[in-house]
């Protein structure tokens, strides 16, 4: 959650217009300089678009972006990757439940699948907002940014063995318990039943996958089947509120 901080002097504000405000109510607010400065460059308050306000130094003074009336979690999602480097503050302040959805939302935007190669830039940081569940929005940003990083690394280094390697690290997180084949205990709290049908380190990491690539029909069902099973574990063992996700343009999570 670095992405999101506490402590935050001289943050730019971000304004979201959301469908039912009323562009021209919110410009109301700005002076005549800013004013212009929307029109001038087309802001519509359009879902995803956005435009940087100046001040009269020059700098940066406000930032507009535009969303869709219930698709708040997604407003300010495309920010972090696209604005200058810095903080910013959502104004006004939004209540609480909302300003969880958008805090989700920026948190899910600083999402980089780096295991191969660093990003180029840094992501642009949020001032928590006072109304915010602090603790919901950085399980679920944990947990499904660990999802992100499974579906996103490549087979050849994430089979079975790698996959009870991330069961053992978030079951050591969360106090629970990560149980073998062998039914012997890797951190505290389930049952070795649920786990039976996962294989050994020992034959996983001798598969034949491994050296050759390929596998017996039979060998091939019961890989997936470890592979499902430990799958299952590590989706069971995060414990969030479900929330309910749509994406209207869709980004590949290996751009950057």
């Amino acid at each position: 959650m670095s992405h999101l901080v506490t402590d935050a002097p001289g943050a730019v504000p971000i304004t979201p217009v959301m469908a039912g405000d009323g562009l021209e109510s919110r410009m109301a607010a700005l002076d005549d300089r800013a004013r212009a400065w929307v029109k001038a460059t087309g802001f519509a308050a359009e879902a995803g678009k956005w435009t940087l306000l100046p001040d009269a130094a020059g700098g940066l003074a406000r930032v507009l972006v535009g969303g869709a009336s219930g698709d708040e979690l997604w407003a300010l999602a495309g920010l972090p990757d696209s604005l200058p480097e810095g903080v910013y503050r959502i104004d006004p302040e939004p209540e609480p439940a909302l300003a969880t959805r958008m805090a989700l939302g920026w948190a899910l935007g600083c999402y980089a699948f780096t295991r191969y190669r660093p990003r180029k830039r840094g992501f642009a940081h949020l001032a928590w907002p006072r109304g915010a569940d602090r603790g919901l929005v950085e399980r679920l940003a944990r947990g499904i940014g660990l999802a992100r990083d499974l579906i996103n690394t490549p087979a050849e280094d994430l089979g079975p063995a790698e996959l009870a390697g991330a069961v053992e690290e978030l079951a050591a997180r969360a106090t629970a318990r990560a149980v073998g084949a062998s039914g012997q205990s890797r951190a505290a709290g389930y049952s070795s039943a649920r786990y039976s049908p996962i294989a050994s380190d020992s034959q996983t990491t001798s598969s034949p996958c491994r050296k050759a690539g390929t596998l017996p029909d039979g060998e091939r069902r019961r890989m997936l089947g470890r592979v499902a099973a430990w799958s299952s574990a590590i989706i069971s063992s995060v414990k969030a509120t479900p929330v309910c996700f749509s994406m209207s343009q869709p980004r590949s999570d290996q751009e950057e």
